[in-house]
């Protein structure tokens, strides 16, 4: 049983650590004023 704690623990951590750069790359687009936007 300890086993599959671990090893479910750490596919938590490589999914979390795939994640979190593209949520905060998405973030960081949305909050990001663009010229493009206010210039039409």
């Amino acid at each position: 049983m300890r086993n599959h704690d671990i090893v479910s623990g750490s596919l938590l951590a490589l999914t979390a650590a795939g994640l979190a750069p593209r949520c905060s790359s998405l973030l960081a687009f949305a909050f990001i004023p663009r010229p493009d936007l206010w210039s039409r």
